[in-house]
């Protein structure tokens, strides 16, 4: 889905409850990608943080642990998302580990929503990524948790791969375009 089809799906929803026609959304990009500017952004025009509102990076607290422990079992284990059914439509959520994880949500979602959420993947220029992890002082050779440790680059392409797998509405979003992109889940006056 690109801009335009974005913006016509959203005039559509206009006069709906939903600012948006499957208006929960998930954000999907790599640490240091500008995923927390994103989802405080979509925040301010109206989605739901839930639990992750108290959150420096504003991930939910349950999403985390369920990806961590997803990861944790070596990828045999099961994401148990009953939780989604208790928060806040629309809601928007982010973690860094959908990188690896957003496949195994897919299947959580289809069974406990009436919709797919949008998957927004926010697309960074790798170079301005490694900065930003040179300049807060962290390591980008060893990115990942757990055993899924990787190289950003690596990184990068397990979420495009996350991103092209995902069979529910998705919209890709590039770092320079926040601002402007956000204009799209406006809801009219």
């Amino acid at each position: 889905m690109d801009y335009k089809d974005l913006e016509e799906e959203r005039r559509k929803s206009w006069g709906k409850e939903k600012p948006y026609k499957g208006s929960n959304i998930i954000i999907l990009g790599v640490g240091h990608s500008g995923t927390t500017i994103l989802t405080e952004m979509i925040a301010q025009l109206g989605w739901d943080l839930n639990d992750g509102i108290d959150d420096t990076y504003l991930e939910s607290p349950r999403v985390r642990d369920s990806n961590e422990n997803f990861l944790c079992e070596n990828s045999t284990g099961t994401i148990d998302g009953s939780f989604l059914l208790e928060l806040t439509q629309p809601w928007v959520i982010k973690d860094p580990r959908f990188v690896f994880t957003l496949s195994q949500w897919s299947k959580v979602f289809q069974d406990k929503l009436s919709e797919m959420p949008l998957v927004i993947y926010l697309k960074r220029n790798k170079k301005d990524v490694l900065k930003s992890y040179k300049k807060r002082g962290e390591d980008s050779i060893n990115y990942g948790f757990n055993q899924f440790k990787t190289t950003v680059s690596e990184a990068i392409l397990w979420s495009l791969k996350q991103y092209e797998a995902w069979p529910g509405p998705k919209c890709m979003i590039d770092y320079e375009d926040i601002a402007t992109s956000c204009e799209l889940f406006k809801q009219p006056l």
